[in-house]
């Protein structure tokens, strides 16, 4: 079974418990205002956190502060689950103790770790796109159920009759403090929900398997689960599983295989990578044996992980279950590959610096290191580019099996305009070699309209004949 993720509502486009030493180097991601305020408020008494004047706190102290929301351990809510994210949801709109900055900051982002670019409306008067384009977002952020039928929630009107970005955003406001995907995952539940409750389900087969997997990616309750698969084939019933593991629901897959003879695979395992869901990735590998290197046509679990950006689960992927990072999928490429093609610069950063450090402990064959080369030049890694050439004699114009790419094709394409003088001056690259596609350095430079690098490569090439 081939993953499909825009089919089941990627919106564009995968947790255990942390020991000291994880919790502290946490501080130094994305949730380092929220935890620095938690330990500072952890360490004063409760006499002298309760005399302060609530005027000296930020917004996100007196959030923290506050028994009601510190009691119920959000940041252990699930956003997945219809529940648990009622729960949170619960806590902005009745209680009016969670602002939407707040709950985007140090529970979405800070907690549960989404990218910023996984808000579709967040900062949308600064968003350089066209009203056509954002209403498309808005439109992947809904779920297509009943045979494409694009659902909304109740009180929301299609967003294609809204006339301007301002009617947009008043309607969906919600979209600019939640995830799309989850967004997209609680409209979907919900509307299962309703359905059920209300006897509309029906028995085409199709719409009843469409229900069970986002009931399944809900996490909505066992009873409705086991209605909606008792009337599924065996099949439906294994498509689904995967589904619950994206949304980190170890009670739905337990059931799905105990009840209903689900087969736990590798499936489960690479939605559960893409949704940065750790805890099930441990579930998965030590309770159903999935091996976590096992890797179908579009990669590892690493590969999907690196992909959608989910940094702690690289981490968990690689310093946990110890999986391979030089696996590659069907194109060649490997988990450090898809990052820097998708612009997970932390996930990027984190791969190439272990990949660095084993060519270090001289664990690398001669052809990992020719991709290496590319991979530090594309950084800009000059060091590394040394290393490479002078201790492990790699060739620098050398291409391998890279679509007739060399260091130098990569540091242009980047615009590292210091490297590319560093492999021109230093190692003597060919300036006129050319990519499978016939294409050299100075085409790259001005393609990304990198016009000081242009000009460099182009006075260059003038005085600086072709080698033979």
């Amino acid at each position: 079974m081939t993953v499909s993720t825009r089919g089941k509502g990627t919106a564009g486009a995968k947790t255990t418990r942390d020991s000291a030493s994880e919790k502290k180097a946490k501080m130094n991601e994305g949730f380092t205002a929220a935890e620095r305020c938690a330990e500072r408020l952890a360490r004063e008494s409760e006499a002298e956190r309760y005399a302060r004047d609530d005027r000296d706190l930020t917004l996100g102290e007196q959030v923290l502060r506050n028994p009601l929301i510190r009691d119920l351990s959000i940041q252990g809510l699930n956003p997945f689950k219809l529940s648990d994210l009622q729960s949170v949801l619960g806590l902005r709109e009745f209680y009016r103790l969670l602002p939407d900055v707040d709950l985007k900051e140090c529970y979405f982002e800070g907690a549960w770790r989404f990218r910023k670019d996984e808000f579709v409306l967040a900062n949308w008067r600064e968003m350089d796109i066209d009203i056509e384009d954002m209403k498309h977002e808005v439109k992947w952020a809904h779920p297509e159920l009943v045979r494409h039928m694009r659902v909304y929630p109740p009180g929301k009107v299609d967003v294609k009759s809204l006339r301007t970005k301002e009617e947009i955003v008043r309607m969906f406001w919600e979209l600019t403090y939640v995830p799309a995907e989850v967004y997209l995952t609680a409209v979907a539940g919900a509307h299962v929900l309703r359905s059920v409750t209300a006897g509309d389900v029906g028995d085409d087969p199709a719409v009843v398997r469409e229900y069970l997997e986002w009931a399944c990616r809900a996490g909505l309750d066992a009873s409705v689960i086991r209605g909606l698969a008792e009337v599924c084939g065996e099949e439906f019933i294994d498509e689904a599983a995967p589904w619950a593991a994206g949304g980190g629901h170890t009670d739905v897959v337990d059931l799905l295989a105990s009840e209903f003879g689900a087969e736990i695979e590798a499936d489960c395992l690479y939605l559960a990578a893409m949704w940065g869901q750790d805890a099930m990735i441990d579930h998965l590998v030590e309770e159903y044996g999935v091996d976590p290197n096992g890797a179908a046509e579009y990669g590892s679990a690493l590969h999907y992980a690196a992909e959608y950006g989910r940094v702690h689960t690289v981490k968990h992927l690689v310093e946990k279950h110890k999986v391979d990072i030089h696996k590659r999928d069907m194109d060649g490429d490997t988990a450090l590959d898809h990052a820097e093609v998708f612009g997970r610069t932390e996930c990027a950063a984190y791969l190439r610096e272990l990949t660095y450090t084993q060519l270090l402990a001289g664990q690398y064959r001669g052809d990992v290191r020719e991709r290496l080369l590319c991979h530090a030049a594309r950084g800009g890694n000059d060091a590394m580019i040394d290393l490479l050439v002078e201790r492990y004699g790699v060739d620098p114009n050398g291409a391998g099996e890279n679509g007739g790419w060399t260091a130098l094709h990569e540091a242009a394409m980047e615009g590292r305009v210091r490297t590319v003088k560093h492999l021109v001056e230093k190692h003597k690259v060919d300036i006129h070699q050319r990519n499978g596609d016939g294409e050299t350095a100075l085409d790259f430079a001005e393609m990304t309209h990198k016009t000081a690098l242009a000009d460099y490569l182009r006075e260059l090439m003038s005085t600086r004949p072709p080698t033979s």
